[in-house]
């Protein structure tokens, strides 16, 4: 993702409970386990469940689409990028755990990217905001519940 284009789509102070962290990577990082979070996902297929990383191939078969992502960056415990990319479009995702200064709570900070070539770059300001509160929504419903916590 270069960082020209990214905003950020996404922030949320987490915890503090006993191993806040892990928790919320762990989460994140379970993309085998989404579709028990994701009310709208169907399937998730990782290329390589016991060692995911960078290069890493995800396929996201949703109610309405299959989205194939990349990991771009891996960062275990702190970040991670995705990235989906079609001829006419690439939307990068980044997902990092940023420690608060109180060392109890994480900061979630989601950003987003999004380029679109040919009549489709008419269309950027809707489609990134489309694109945006769908991959809001996602991530809120995703860690809805880690740490017992609810929706804040």
């Amino acid at each position: 993702m270069s960082a020209s284009n990214v905003q950020t789509l996404y922030e949320r102070v987490i915890g503090p409970f006993p191993n806040c962290r892990q928790l919320v990577w762990n989460r994140i990082s379970d993309f085998q386990g989404w579709p028990g979070h994701l009310t709208e996902l169907v399937r998730s297929d990782l290329s390589d469940p016991d060692c995911p990383g960078r290069g890493s191939k995800l396929q996201l078969s949703w109610t309405t689409e299959i989205e194939e992502m990349t990991i771009t960056h891996w960062h275990p415990g702190q970040r991670v990028d995705l990235v989906t990319q079609t001829d006419s479009r690439r939307l990068g995702l980044r997902i990092n755990l940023v420690s608060a200064a109180d060392q109890e709570h994480i900061k979630l900070v989601v950003s987003m990217e999004l380029a679109q070539k040919g009549l489709l770059r008419l269309l950027y300001p809707l489609q990134f905001r489309r694109n945006a509160r769908r991959w809001r929504d996602r991530i809120e419903q995703l860690l809805n519940d880690v740490g017992g916590l609810s929706k804040s």
